[in-house]
């Protein structure tokens, strides 16, 4: 595995899930100033809510690979601020916010849509920490002097 290929892997995929937020927001603009049937709006609060159950599953992934690679650049020795100027998250508080300004008309929709925004937003949180210098927290057995 190519740690360099790592950082940029977890950066495009920042990157394109900023972009789908980014459309999101622009469709349910479009989608607002439409005049719909009751059906279309259902199956259309329908498809955010599927949306952002994605977002959520993709952010995750990212986070998985940014703790790994965050892992083996402290063991290769990394500063905290080289890995901290290699990965950063582009997606935005405000983005997610106006995400969450949306009105459903489907009340179990609109919870679980707000529900994913809100740990989206929390996900968001916690892949913006900044890391601190500190040793590994796992050694391997096969790196301790005997």
């Amino acid at each position: 595995m190519d740690i360099e290929k790592l950082s940029e892997t977890i950066n495009k995929q920042n990157l394109y899930i900023e972009q789908i937020l980014l459309k999101s927001i622009q469709l349910i603009q479009i989608m607002k100033s439409k005049s719909l049937s009751k059906n279309e709006v259902l199956i259309f609060e329908y498809h955010l809510v599927i949306l952002s159950n994605y977002l959520l599953t993709e952010i995750n992934l990212i986070k998985r690979k940014k703790n790994m690679y965050i892992h083996l650049m402290n063991i290769l020795g990394e500063s905290s601020t080289i890995i901290n100027n290699k990965i950063d998250s582009l997606i935005s508080h405000t983005l997610l916010s106006d995400l969450k300004k949306n009105n459903f008309s489907n009340t179990s929709y609109r919870s679980q849509f707000t529900e994913n925004i809100n740990q989206l937003e929390l996900h968001l949180f916690d892949f913006n920490k900044k890391i601190h210098s500190s040793a590994p927290i796992l050694n391997p057995w096969f790196n301790q002097d005997l």
